[in-house]
């Protein structure tokens, strides 16, 4: 993935038409498999509609710290002010802006929702599943493609990794060269040399750790430390910038907006609280256990 997102990063003439492309590629491809299969399998109306009803069930807190962050980054919220300069977007642009961010938040909405209801229709009630693995998931895509659907699941799981990888990398260097007051567009050296940086430091504790005994939840636990540090800081970081006249002059934000974004700030406290909590639960599991 790394050489890959390398190549792409630096034999690319224009980055970021590149990126859009590939995102709706494989973000199509994941969601026309999904879709497929839900059909094919079956949909039981009224169970479909009971889920719509909010319930609390056993379990359900972690499932929700897990969800979460898929659909809620705080992170991607502040780079999207990068991504809006890569479209060349202007002031007179902020009605297609706004669409765009509707149109996106809609379409996490129904991606969300197809995977939920195809794992439902593939795993709910059923007595023996055990989901270990990649390949044990892979059973919901098991109604339409058979015995390669393990081969399928893999792929699109591959992609969305990938995807998720680079765009990544690419915001903490762009936000890291802004920061330190480079020029932050997306062909330019400074964002590259950045984007690298992240992929190179993430590539080099990633072998370390699998070349060592050093325990790889152990990495994975201190990254989400270090995540709960800088999440609160850029979502106070984004209030701050849009209630500036300075910064937003006369868009700044409004009652409305500003109490839906306290709501949201709110939530991703109880989402950090719920996480200490549990990376204090697994460090002294892996402390008993070494």
């Amino acid at each position: 993935f790394t050489g890959i997102s390398l190549a792409m990063l630096f034999l690319s003439t224009n980055l970021y038409k590149l990126l859009e492309i590939l995102m709706k590629v494989l973000i199509g491809l994941m969601v026309l498999s999904f879709l497929a299969n839900l059909f094919y399998t079956g949909i039981r109306p009224l169970d479909f509609l009971k889920g719509f009803i909010p319930s609390f069930p056993e379990g359900s807190g972690d499932v929700a710290r897990g969800m979460f962050p898929t659909t809620f980054s705080v992170v991607a919220a502040l780079y999207a002010a990068h991504l809006a300069q890569g479209k060349k977007w202007r002031r007179e642009d902020a009605g297609t802006a706004g669409k765009d961010a509707a149109v996106g938040i809609f379409m996490l909405f129904f991606i969300s929702l197809i995977i939920l209801s195809t794992a439902a229709g593939a795993f709910y009630g059923k007595e023996g599943i055990e989901l270990g693995s990649a390949a044990q998931l892979s059973g919901a895509l098991e109604g339409l493609f058979g015995s390669s659907a393990r081969y399928i699941f893999c792929f699109g799981l591959a992609a969305a990794a990938f995807s998720s990888f680079l765009v990544n990398a690419m915001a903490g260097g762009g936000l890291l060269v802004d920061g330190l007051g480079m020029d932050k567009s997306f062909d330019r050296l400074p964002v590259k040399i950045g984007t690298t940086a992240a992929l190179l430091i993430g590539m080099l504790i990633a072998m370390l750790a699998l070349k060592t005994e050093f325990n790889p939840v152990t990495t994975i636990l201190i990254a989400q430390a270090a995540t709960l540090l800088a999440v609160p800081v850029c979502a106070v970081l984004l209030l701050l910038l849009a209630n500036d006249r300075s910064v937003m002059g006369e868009m700044k934000n409004g009652p409305v907006v500003n109490g839906i974004a306290g709501i949201g700030f709110l939530v991703l406290c109880w989402m950090i609280w719920n996480t200490i909590g549990s990376i204090q639960a697994k460090f002294a599991a892996l402390g008993a256990g070494g």
